[in-house]
């Protein structure tokens, strides 16, 4: 393996990186970071490289894990006891919206069922 890029997963240090997932169309990558409570969203350059569109701010702090089914992300907050909806611009990869529900004790993981 060859490092041929490094990007940053939060603009603060203290924070903790948690899910990486490549969106739907596979031009955008997301990734989540616990502390700040955020989603960069990364668009796929010709040149295979990651560049910056968003940083996404939740309503919780720690989201532990997401899920996309289409133009939709649903976050989990583990240490809020919650789960967030957002919606994803198919044609940006940029992140709006998001409601958030009450979940059981430190959600974990999240899903889609058909």
């Amino acid at each position: 393996l060859e490092l041929v890029q490094q990007v940053s997963l939060s603009p603060d240090a203290a924070d903790y990186g948690a899910e990486i997932s490549i969106g739907p169309g596979g031009e955008h990558v997301y990734a989540s970071s616990r502390g700040s409570g955020i989603i960069l969203v990364y668009r796929l350059t010709e040149d295979d490289k990651l560049e910056k569109v968003q940083e996404f701010y939740l309503g919780g702090t720690w989201p532990r894990h997401f899920a996309i089914k289409g133009e939709m992300m649903v976050v989990a907050d583990q240490r809020g006891d919650s789960a967030q909806l957002v919606t994803i611009n198919k044609d940006t990869g940029m992140l709006y919206g998001g409601d958030m529900v009450k979940t059981g004790e430190q959600p974990a993981f999240v899903c889609f069922v058909d």
